[in-house]
C-alpha cells in the first residue's frame, strides 16, 4: 500500500493519526468526515442532507441556537470527495459506536469501489476490559495504536458493510446506540428515564444525576439535560434553584406520586 489516504472519524482521531505517521516519516494525507455523534437520533436521512437529523437535534437543546445546524450534520460532500478520490483508503476506528457506525459507512460510500478500501482497527480482544470507555481511538496508547497499525489489512467484505449500513440507516428511529461485542443495540430515548428518577428520589442536584448518568452509560450531558427536561415538563419532577447552562433547574427531586415507566 502507497500513498494512502488515511480516513478518521473526528479530527481529534486525525490529529493522533498524523502524529503517529509523522514519527514514521509517512507523509500519507490523513482526512477526518464527521462532525457529530451518530450514537444516538435518527439516521434515515443522514447520507441525503440530514434535514430530518437536524431537526431532531434542535428538540433536544434549551437553546435552538446552539442546536447542531443542518450544515453541522450534512457531511454529504465530504463522503461525496472522498469517494470520487482514486487514492486507497485506509479507515482507522477504535471500538466505539461511533467508529464502529463510521466504518460501516465508509464502506457504504465508497462500495462501487470496494478494491479500494483498507482498515486498521482491533479486536475486543486485544484490549484490557478497564481500559478507557468505549475504547475511542483517540484514547489507544502508544503500543496498542502500533498495534492497529500493524493490523491493517484490505477489507474483503465491503458489499456487506454496505449493506448493514443501509439496514442500520433504514430501520434506526431516535434511538441511543451502542456497542455489544459484534452487535449494535438500540434503546429507545427514554431508555435512561427510570434510572433518572431513581437518582432524584430525593432533592439532589441536577448536575449529580447528569454526571451518573453520562459516566455509567458514556452519554452527553446534554442529552441527559434534555431527559431531564422532558421529565420536568411531564410533571415527573419538580424543581427549585436556578437555571443552569443546559436549562436545568440546579435542585431537582421525583414526585413522590411518580411511578417508575
Amino acid at each position: 500500500m502507497h500513498r494512502l489516504l488515511h480516513l478518521a472519524h473526528d479530527v481529534g482521531a486525525r490529529a493522533h493519526i498524523e502524529r503517529f505517521l509523522g514519527a514514521r516519516g509517512i507523509e500519507d494525507e490523513v482526512r477526518s468526515v464527521s462532525r457529530e455523534s451518530l450514537s444516538v437520533g435518527p439516521l434515515g436521512d443522514v447520507d441525503d442532507g440530514a434535514a430530518l437529523r437536524a431537526a431532531w437535534w434542535s428538540q433536544t437543546h434549551h437553546d435552538v441556537s446552539s442546536a447542531p445546524s443542518r450544515d453541522d450534520v450534512d457531511e454529504t460532500e465530504r463522503w461525496r470527495a472522498l469517494a470520487a478520490d482514486p487514492r486507497d483508503v485506509l479507515v482507522w476506528y477504535g471500538l466505539t459506536i461511533d467508529e464502529r457506525l463510521f466504518s460501516l459507512r465508509a464502506c457504504w460510500w465508497l462500495s462501487r469501489s470496494p478494491r479500494r478500501v483498507f482498515e486498521a482497527t482491533l479486536s475486543l480482544s486485544d484490549v484490557e476490559e478497564d481500559g478507557p470507555i468505549g475504547y475511542w481511538l483517540t484514547a489507544f496508547t502508544p503500543e496498542l495504536f502500533a498495534l492497529t497499525w500493524s493490523r491493517r489489512e484490505e477489507v474483503v467484505d465491503v458489499a456487506a458493510r454496505a449493506s448493514r449500513w443501509e439496514a442500520i440507516r433504514a430501520s434506526s428511529g431516535p434511538n441511543f446506540r451502542h456497542f455489544r461485542g459484534d452487535a449494535i443495540e438500540e434503546l429507545p430515548v427514554d431508555a435512561y428515564d427510570r434510572e433518572i428518577l431513581e437518582l432524584c428520589r430525593e432533592w439532589t442536584t441536577a448536575p449529580h444525576v447528569i454526571v451518573e448518568i453520562v459516566f455509567h452509560h458514556d452519554i452527553g450531558d446534554g442529552l441527559v439535560a434534555w431527559r431531564l427536561r422532558v421529565l420536568i415538563a411531564r410533571g415527573a419532577i419538580e424543581t427549585r434553584g436556578d437555571l443552569l447552562p443546559l436549562g436545568v433547574p440546579r435542585e431537582i427531586r421525583a414526585r413522590a406520586t411518580t411511578s417508575t415507566p
